[in-house]
């Protein structure tokens, strides 16, 4: 929804996948769209209801390699798992 209100689909694709060391499957615990989910439990912050996602997991490099995409920058989000992104 935000790329299509933002006019930037021809830029910005999501991916609904998240990024690891190594690839397979989490589950995701879904708490709305406040930013505040996240993987292998529930955040204890919140007081919301939470719906749990398998998702899978990929890295980095297999993902570009795929896609043919070669970055020039990064912005990486994940709440505390950035060095399981990098690696």
């Amino acid at each position: 929804t935000h790329v299509r209100l933002n006019h930037l689909e021809g830029v910005a694709r999501v991916v609904p996948a998240a990024v690891g060391a190594t690839p397979g499957e989490v589950t995701f615990y879904a708490a709305g769209t406040d930013g505040m989910s996240r993987i292998g439990e529930p955040n204890p912050h919140l007081s919301a209801a939470h719906s749990q996602i398998t998702v899978p997991v990929v890295t980095l490099d297999a993902w570009c390699r795929e896609n043919r995409v070669v970055p020039d920058c990064m912005l990486i989000d994940v709440e505390g798992f950035e060095g399981h992104v990098l690696n």
